[in-house]
């Protein structure tokens, strides 16, 4: 007569569903995370631009002359556009 008991195997297989779920689980809270914080980052670079633009008309430069600074500041910087 057999044993009632489960095999190793399935008792293996029914110990990894509860880990694989918290495992999603956990990569989603991950997820959502990295998005805050993305979005985040992305507002605080779009309040800076905001902050620059606003300090530029403030000063009543043109929009060439708030690019040459720019180039001037960040020679790294290609805008593309002929300031000089």
């Amino acid at each position: 007569m057999k044993s009632k008991r489960m095999p190793s195997k399935m008792k293996e297989k029914s110990k990894r569903k509860p880990r694989m779920k918290i495992r999603a689980e956990m990569a989603l809270h991950e997820l959502e995370e990295r998005y805050r914080r993305a979005a985040h980052f992305f507002r605080t670079k779009i309040a800076t631009v905001d902050d620059v633009i606003k300090t530029a008309a403030e000063k009543g430069l043109s929009d060439k002359q708030v690019l040459q600074l720019l180039e001037k500041k960040y020679p790294f910087l290609k805008t593309g556009l002929k300031t000089g």
